[in-house]
């Protein structure tokens, strides 16, 4: 088995060479380093380093690239040119990693673990694949481009999260904390939807002899874009949410009041993940917004709160991921 190196791609071709030397540990392989990866996937390219993998005495060939954006991890059949790729941002280094391995390793044995086989072009007839093998891009020598078919993605495309956290408005004395619940489907890639809402404390204050009472439900909107390097993930992007208000007003003499009111929420929201296992993360958010508008509550002509105009939150607490 022959790793290529590509510049910038240290860490990740040291996670595909362990993966590789762990799965194969038991077949009488060997896992070596060297060359250069690719700059196309063009025939001549992949011959190329067909060549100097038997030059080597390797069956397969496996390198890291970037691909529309997207890291990807390739494998490249020796004999018949028949290339794969596995998509690292939809799953993360080490689990892309550890797929290589496994789709190599049954290669090798031919247990035909490896899903099912398509072909554009002719195969040399010597060394045939199994026929369970996933085929991305099968190369003819004849051809004169790539035909490449993706991979259906295996990686989690929904996140359930539960956090506790605070939000601080410029108004600083309206202090809340409650629990934060957050629903995300990815839409492949990089990118991902959620949904998120909050259970808050209802912070109470003496303002001009009357007991002030605030409640504040948030729900959310938003997109981000999403960056993987293996355990430890990062998205950011914008978020549009709806506050619903409530405001209750007790004074020392005559009745109490209540009022309800509406603003909406821009802003953005930044998060950090850590991988805990396979699907559990250990996640961290930070986000600030513009209320618009910003709402003033008054009892008896006077003015008893004002929101502010900007709100910031932080929490922090776990993901689950489904696939």
């Amino acid at each position: 088995m022959l790793v290529l190196h590509e510049a910038g791609f240290d860490q990740e071709e040291a996670a595909v060479v362990q993966a590789l030397r762990i799965y194969t540990a038991d077949l009488a392989g060997r896992v070596v380093t060297g060359g250069h990866a690719p700059a196309t996937l063009e025939p001549a390219a992949l011959r190329s380093i067909a060549g100097e993998a038997r030059q080597k005495h390797a069956a397969f060939v496996a390198w890291v690239a970037r691909r529309d954006g997207r890291l990807v991890l390739y494998l490249l059949h020796e004999t018949t040119l028949d290339l794969r790729e596995t998509d690292v941002e939809a799953s993360g280094l080490q689990s892309a990693a550890e797929a290589l391995a496994l789709k190599v390793r049954a290669l090798l044995t031919g247990s035909g673990d490896a899903g099912p086989t398509t072909r554009s072009g002719t195969a040399p007839p010597a060394a045939p694949l199994p026929s369970g093998a996933p085929v991305i891009a099968a190369v003819a020598a004849s051809q004169s481009a790539v035909t490449v078919q993706r991979e259906p993605r295996t990686g989690q495309w929904l996140a359930l999260g539960a956090s506790y956290g605070f939000w601080l408005p410029s108004q600083t004395e309206w202090l809340r904390h409650g629990l934060r619940l957050v629903a995300e489907v990815r839409a492949g890639g990089p990118l991902s939807f959620y949904a998120d809402g909050a259970i808050t404390t209802h912070p109470t204050r003496t303002v001009n002899g009357s007991d002030v009472t605030f409640a504040d439900v948030p729900f959310g909107l938003g997109a981000a874009m999403r960056r993987q390097w293996d355990r430890l993930g990062v998205a950011g992007g914008p978020r549009a949410s709806l506050h619903i208000m409530d405001v209750n007003a007790n004074p020392p003499v005559g009745p109490s009041g209540d009022v309800r009111r509406f603003s909406a929420g821009l802003g953005a929201l930044f998060a950090v993940d850590l991988r805990l296992s396979g699907r559990l993360r250990a996640s961290l958010g930070l986000s600030l917004e513009a209320l618009l508008p910003a709402q003033q509550f008054t009892a008896r002509q006077q003015t008893v709160l004002r929101t502010g105009a900007a709100l910031f939150g932080a929490s922090a607490g776990v993901a689950l991921l489904l696939p």
